[in-house]
């Protein structure tokens, strides 16, 4: 059985770095460095500021409230599509029965 690599702290701040720069791609860099792109992006997580993962856990948070809101009310255009009473839209009789 292997043992799992460990890279130094160095090596993981350059990495990031890396990453930082524009119009690279992380799993470029990752396949460029000869790590996995989830390893990276382990690293790259924690060395976020405080207040940029806040931010994404409020835009998260904010998108799934907008979502749960949408699933729960009817939109304007669908509540009055069908006349009172109906369930579903109005069916034309078959040709050859009855």
């Amino acid at each position: 059985m292997s043992k799992r690599k460990k890279y130094s702290p160095e090596f993981k701040q350059e990495a990031v770095e890396l990453t930082r720069m524009e119009g690279v791609n992380t799993n470029q860099i990752a396949k460029d460095l000869g790590i996995g792109a989830n390893m990276l992006s382990q690293w790259i997580f924690p060395l976020l500021k405080p207040s940029r993962r806040i931010a994404r856990r409020y835009e998260v948070r904010k998108l799934l409230s907008k979502l749960a809101a949408s699933l729960q009310s009817p939109s304007r255009s669908s509540r009055h599509r069908w006349p009172r009473g109906t369930l579903s839209a109005p069916v034309a009789p078959r040709a050859g029965l009855g």
